[in-house]
Formats: C-alpha cells, structure tokens, sequence
C-alpha cells in the first residue's frame, strides 16, 4: 500500500484534512481520505453529509479532560456521573465541538 502511496500519480497525500475532505468530495467515489475518527465522525454529521467512514477505527484511544481548578466547566463535564446515576460521559470528538454553546451559556 505505501509503495503504491508514494508512486501514484496525481499523488495521493494531501496538506492538510480540509484539503483530504475536499478530495473525497469532489472524487466522485475515486479517492479515499484516512483520518482520525473522531475527526472523521464530525465531518460527516456535518453538512452537506456527503461523507462517510468505510469500516471500522484502526485503533482505539482513551482521552482525559483537565480543567483548571475552580472552571465552571468541570460541573458541566461531570453531570452524568453526579446526578444522572448513569454514565452519560461525552465522547472526547463530541466535546470538542459541543464545547463552544456550553461555554457561551455560561458566559466563559
């Protein structure tokens, strides 16, 4: 695969994921992008919804979220485990674009 990779032509990599999603648009079927999933899940839940992931994670990772003592953030993040009795923990890709409303309802 890496052989064919680095002799395609038109080459194959791109400069940046905007650019690989770009690609993967305007290929008609012919060009595949890898990415990391988290990135490529909010890509394709994101208009125009004309992407999607092909398999399954090649891998799988655990994230932590740090906030600095005292942040408003921290009872927001901790909600499930507090008061729901029930793990409702947000996946790590989903907070990092559902952060912003929630910052902005309170004003950070």
């Amino acid at each position: 695969m890496w052989s064919y990779m680095r002799s395609a032509d038109p080459s194959v990599f791109v400069k940046n994921t905007n650019e690989g999603v770009s690609r993967v648009r305007k290929s008609k079927g012919k060009y595949a992008y890898l990415l990391e999933s988290s990135m490529n899940e909010y890509i394709e839940q994101r208009k125009p919804c004309d992407t999607m992931k092909v398999g399954g994670n090649l891998d799988s990772k655990g994230y932590g979220v740090a906030t600095p003592k005292g942040s408003p953030l921290r009872y927001t993040l901790s909600l499930g485990d507090s008061e729901c009795g029930v793990d409702v923990r947000v996946p790590f890709s989903q907070y990092l674009w559902d952060i912003r409303p929630i910052k902005q309802s309170m004003h950070i």
